[in-house]
């Protein structure tokens, strides 16, 4: 029986995925890095307050914790994941998660399954392995294809399911 993951596990497994400790940990240096704000903003409790609101308007946008909250996705999540400029802009080949996956693996049917396995812990079919790698052709090889790969995978139905 397939159940949708409740708002911390999405939490958590889009932490893994996009490797937002490496990059909280870099936002959070330029941050407080910045001269003209007030020192009291450079706490670190003051940045994981920012991070909780941003995460609670994402995943349960009535306010109340996610773990209060029944939980059967959302709209507005999809919506937000597909659409949104913050995500879309964690999901690139320089840094994180798809720059290790990237670096570690030379040729494009590796670099498919590892993409598989990292979000959706299975290889990939051979329908899905033969589209994955007609859209890596297309591209050329480019990290943009992968990227594109990424972006579709952590968009997915099966990204989001408990098996």
């Amino acid at each position: 029986m397939l159940k949708p993951q409740d708002p911390p596990q999405v939490l958590n497994n889009l932490v893994w995925a996009l490797d937002l400790d490496t990059f909280l940990k870099q936002f959070y240096g330029q941050f407080t890095a910045n001269k003209d704000l007030p020192e009291s903003y450079k706490n670190a409790e003051v940045f994981r307050q920012y991070l909780f609101l941003f995460v609670q308007s994402l995943l349960a946008p009535g306010r109340r914790a996610p773990e209060e909250t029944p939980y059967a996705g959302s709209v507005r999540l999809a919506l937000k994941l597909m659409n949104g400029h913050d995500l879309q802009g964690l999901m690139k080949a320089g840094w994180g998660r798809l720059a290790e996956i990237l670096k570690e693996d030379k040729e494009p049917p590796a670099r498919i399954e590892r993409l598989y396995l990292t979000f959706l812990s299975r290889l990939p079919d051979a329908a899905e392995r033969e589209r994955s790698m007609d859209h890596v052709r297309r591209k050329r090889g480019e990290p943009g294809a992968y990227e594109d790969l990424f972006w579709m995978l952590v968009n997915s139905t099966e990204f989001f399911f408990n098996h």
